[in-house]
């Protein structure tokens, strides 16, 4: 979650103080979040400042009277959105105030996924990073032609995946079938079967897509990675792929049944 830096300095400012007990006046507010830090001398030379007087003085002439308007405060805004509120002209966080700021540090905290997995051979933790890359991008597709029971297993006890890819393989649908109504009894999740695809892939539900080099029951086995995909229009034509292979697609197993 990301929101301005003068409203996530202001939130801050109000939780630091509300700890010492202390409420500051919409000045004091206003002040620190606007300025923070020491305000500093210095010299211009002035042929600069002649020179933006004369750039006032054209853009006068050009634009003719100029109609001063007032922007919004930062006390205003947090007002506004209910993330703060005055009494006696004094400003608190308000609980959503304190909800949207503990969203935004929880999203600066969290660990950025790498754009690459590589997954050696004879890598015994090779298996265990990818469902824990799963599992960290909140996975809600998993298209493997070639997923076996093991990886289903794993993939509806560890991560948020709530619908899969396989391939058309007639023996491999009938036991996922089964697998899934024993593993994944409180799993919201629908298994379809197309052969519109060979390569696996991950959706995050942040919308990026990741590219798996070999099946899950491959991983470990042989060297492969898994990539996330990074132009705009090979993610598209991934998902838009996918969509219609799904919809298209046979129901090895409905969601919720």
């Amino acid at each position: 979650m990301e929101i301005e830096d003068d409203a996530r300095r202001a939130l801050e400012f109000l939780r630091a103080l509300v700890v010492e007990g202390h409420a500051p006046t919409i000045e004091e507010l206003e002040a620190y979040v606007l300025q923070p830090g020491r305000k500093r001398g210095g010299a211009i030379p002035k042929a600069l400042l002649d020179q933006a007087d004369q750039l006032k003085s054209a853009w006068s002439s050009a634009l003719g009277v100029m109609v001063p308007y007032k922007g919004e405060s930062v006390a205003g805004h947090l007002e506004r959105v209910r993330w703060a509120e005055v009494r006696d002209g004094r400003i608190r966080a308000t609980a959503l105030g304190d909800a949207v700021l503990r969203a935004t540090e929880a999203s600066l905290a969290a660990p950025e996924l790498p754009v690459a997995l590589i997954l050696g051979r004879d890598d015994k933790l090779a298996y265990a990073r990818v469902i824990g890359a799963m599992a960290g991008m909140n996975a809600r597709v998993l298209i493997d032609p070639y997923l076996n029971l093991e990886g289903l297993g794993d993939v509806l006890k560890h991560t948020t995946v709530d619908r899969i890819l396989v391939g058309q393989q007639k023996e491999r649908k009938a036991e996922l079938a089964v697998a899934v109504r024993r593993l994944g009894a409180n799993r919201e999740v629908e298994i379809r079967a197309s052969s519109a695809f060979h390569d696996r892939f991950v959706f995050g539900d942040d919308g990026h897509v990741h590219v798996m080099g070999t099946s899950l029951n491959g991983v470990g086995v042989r060297l492969s990675v898994m990539v996330r995909l990074e132009e705009a229009e090979v993610v598209g034509a991934v998902k838009s792929a996918f969509e219609s292979a799904w919809t298209n697609g046979e129901v090895v197993h409905a969601a919720g049944t």
